[in-house]
């Protein structure tokens, strides 16, 4: 084998001495690989599809790994949404809520169970009022709590307000129990504003 001029050992060779032998390298014109192994290979996640959840059936609603990568349009006023079950193959997957009700009452994101918790942020704002900053404390918030006033909710067409939009967006970031969730949250709500974490 020949690399850049120089010769060198045979590549099998180097690798089964298992020594770090460094060449200059010249240009490949053909590289062929009969074996590789990949231990851990992920695709980047990004959002494939949407759905819409209406008010006609309130209640709760608990999503899979397989709806990863979904946007869902929330039309329902009082809802709990439960996240699905952390593992190493749900790193990286994100699940995001539009809030599109007019005012949502008690709209709830939580974890399964008490052992997976949150980190991330929420921004509110209340119409001219200066934006509030909020961050979970990652080892016993579990939940997102959308009360359509103080911690977020609110939406166009309440008392004239227009363009309002409520986001919030999940990913996982850990298989196992401890911080396990990112929450980014975009929240608009009305008077004295408060975090909208919270423990189960």
């Amino acid at each position: 084998m020949r690399m850049g001029g120089a010769s060198a050992p045979p590549l099998c060779f180097l690798l089964l001495l298992n020594k770090k032998t460094f060449y200059k390298m010249g240009h490949f014109d053909k590289l062929e690989v009969s074996k590789a192994d990949v231990g851990s290979l992920r695709s980047p996640a990004f959002y494939t599809k949407s759905e819409v959840i209406t008010d006609d059936s309130d209640g709760t609603r608990t999503l899979t790994a397989s709806e990863a990568g979904t946007v869902f349009l929330i039309d329902d006023a009082a809802l709990i949404i439960i996240l699905p079950d952390v593992s190493d193959a749900l790193v990286g997957c994100k699940y995001k809520f539009v809030v599109a009700e007019e005012e949502t009452t008690a709209f709830t994101i939580k974890t399964q169970g008490n052992t997976h918790f949150m980190n991330g942020y929420s921004v509110t704002t209340a119409d001219a009022a200066v934006p509030q900053l909020f961050t979970p404390d990652g080892n016993s918030n579990s939940e997102v709590n959308l009360n359509g006033g103080t911690t977020g909710g609110k939406g166009a067409g309440v008392s004239g307000d227009t363009g309002i939009i409520n986001v919030i967006e999940c990913t996982c970031i850990s298989g196992n129990a401890g911080a396990a969730w990112f929450v980014e949250a975009h929240l608009h709500g009305d008077g004295t504003i408060a975090t909208p974490f919270a423990d189960q």
